[in-house]
């Protein structure tokens, strides 16, 4: 039961907003795809499979797509809507461990997660097949998977010559000096120039800018206008993938500062239902565009329940001490977050992939920025230690057994 009033026109003028920005990134060339599964040799391997012609009829070019560790396929997205503008079809990939695909095998773990990349053999009927993976992604495909000629591998060096290497310079573009790189690294996946030259050394030159994006008609029309105005077709999908995403993460906030504000439960409940309302937004807002975030593994909902059971329980222990700050909470979740992240690298048991999980804990910083932001902008007046401590855990945790790989 629930008082208040639920901020209806906000939300419906915030979805319908997502809605219009979901249209222009299609007109812009950013198509959904489909989402296949394939079964290659005893992996199952989660895809998302864009053809190039708009009749449905296969392309004889294949692009096979592989995200980095601890991604998903949707990060080399944007590879696949140009590889399709360049009349190639493209295989956006989760690898093993990662997405919906199966965990990482116990034993062979470089051999298995080369075969499981190629894709191409399962799918059959193209007469190309060339591919682009990204740091974990480029060390599994280029060269291992794929030969060095027909592969790009971006953010890694790959045992291939410089020329199929692509680097990332974000950080050189905001004067920071070579030790930043891990900025451009992470965002390599989202940089326009980075897709382009990769794109363009195993496809080719990309058609003129002003062309007519498929589609035909008005979604043409305003598709090439969208290039024009971003700065071209790889900059107009990225920068409305992200305008939908972040319109949609406001959706998220809004509706779960209603739960804090109106909805009667116990102060553990209210932040469990806030952080489902922002996660769920965050879920919607990256599908098919940006990033996998719906947990498909068995370990993170054990994972999230015992973090934020553990979270309940040590802020009830403080606010009997007399600590009601909602800001206390915040910093207990953050301390669970790190924790986890760093019991999942120290603990993670195929160690050839070890390092990757060492991202986790030092991707915690900007998460943990980011949801301390949302808890103080959701929060309501008289919440308490426990409500933000479960609000702020439930989200860590998620974000936490989402990218610690499946095994």
């Amino acid at each position: 039961m629930a008082r208040g009033q639920f901020p209806l026109g906000v939300v419906a003028g915030l979805a319908g907003l997502w809605g219009l920005l979901r249209l222009f990134l299609i007109a812009a060339g950013g198509v959904p795809g489909q989402g296949v599964a394939l079964q290659v040799g005893e992996a199952r391997v989660t895809a998302i499979h864009l053809i190039a012609s708009d009749g449905g009829e296969r392309a004889p070019r294949l692009l096979v797509a592989a995200h980095g560790g601890l991604a998903s396929k949707e990060t080399l997205l944007g590879a696949c809507w140009e590889a399709r503008r360049r009349g190639a079809d493209c295989l956006a990939v989760d690898l093993l461990g990662h997405g919906g695909a199966s965990a990482i095998p116990g034993s062979r773990v470089v051999e298995e997660m080369h075969r499981a990349l190629r894709v191409d053999r399962v799918l059959g009927g193209y007469r190309e097949v060339r591919f682009v993976g990204h740091s974990l992604g480029a060390a599994l495909g280029c060269g291992g998977a794929f030969p060095c000629q027909a592969s790009v591998a971006i953010g890694n060096r790959a045992p291939c010559a410089e020329s199929r290497i692509v680097w990332g310079d974000v950080h050189r573009a905001l004067g920071l000096p070579a030790p930043f790189y891990a900025l451009s690294h992470v965002l390599e996946p989202w940089t326009p120039g980075v897709l382009d030259q990769a794109v363009t050394r195993v496809l080719g030159p990309a058609p003129a800018v002003d062309a007519p994006a498929p589609g035909g008609g008005g979604l043409a029309r305003l598709g090439a206008g969208l290039h024009r105005l971003l700065g071209g077709p790889i900059a107009a999908t990225v920068a409305v993938a992200w305008a939908s995403f972040v319109v949609m993460m406001v959706l998220g906030v809004v509706v779960a500062g209603w739960v804090r504000r109106a909805v009667e439960a116990p102060p553990w409940a209210r932040g469990l239902l806030a952080a489902a309302a922002v996660y769920a937004a965050l879920a919607v807002g990256a599908w098919r565009a940006l990033w996998f975030l719906i947990p498909t593994q068995g370990s993170d909902v054990v994972i999230v329940g015992l973090c934020s059971a553990g979270a309940i329980g040590v802020a009830r222990g403080l606010r009997t001490l007399g600590v009601r700050a909602p800001g206390w909470g915040v910093l207990l979740g953050v301390v669970l977050g790190q924790a986890l992240g760093i019991c999942g690298w120290w603990l993670f048991p195929r160690r050839e992939l070890a390092g990757i999980v060492m991202m986790m804990p030092m991707l915690h910083a900007p998460l943990a920025i980011t949801v301390a932001v949302w808890e103080r902008a959701s929060r309501a007046r008289g919440a308490c230690v426990v409500e933000s401590a479960t609000f702020a855990t439930a989200l860590l945790a998620t974000f936490q057994a989402l990218l610690l790989p499946a095994w």
